[in-house]
């Protein structure tokens, strides 16, 4: 009994196949036309100039705690990174201030996440964070941290027009 069903199912596909083929091969001519879309394309250029500074507290790798934004221009701060290596257990405080719109904001406060080493001498304090502030023409970007260390803050956005 198996075999008949295995036998009817064979037919019955070698006839649906052929069936098939024979409809397509016989059907209406068909044309293709590939109608090109208008396409415009636009450079977008970045808006301002790039700008990246680093910040520092102390002895680190960077020299200053204060940056000057142009008098012709505004910045616009969008990526903040940065290191302060610790011995000590809690995690420093990091804030800095800005200028925007003639109000001084002093505690932009960078949050931070903790690395460790088995040597509480290298605790690292290390963050990174997409942010968007903004400093007047002219006006002072300043760090400041809590503790008793040495951090290196990476800040990086545009310079407009204002």
């Amino acid at each position: 009994m198996s075999n008949i069903r295995t036998y009817a199912l064979a037919i019955a596909a070698a006839c649906f196949i052929t069936g098939s083929q024979a409809s397509a091969q016989g059907g209406p001519n068909v044309t293709v036309v590939n109608t090109p879309l208008p396409v415009t394309v636009t450079n977008q250029a970045m808006p301002g100039t790039p700008v990246a500074f680093c910040l520092g507290n102390d002895t680190g790798n960077c020299t200053t705690n204060s940056y000057t934004v142009q008098t012709n221009k505004r910045l616009v701060i969008e990526y903040i990174s940065g290191s302060c290596p610790s011995g000590d257990a809690r995690p420093p405080s990091l804030f800095f201030s800005a200028v925007t719109s003639g109000v001084t904001n002093n505690f932009h406060t960078i949050a931070s996440t903790f690395t460790f080493a088995t040597n509480p001498a290298n605790v690292f304090w290390r963050m990174g964070n997409l942010v968007k502030i903004y400093a007047d023409p002219g006006t002072n970007v300043t760090f400041t941290v809590s503790l008793n260390t040495s951090c290196d803050i990476t800040f990086s956005g545009l310079l407009l027009n204002p």
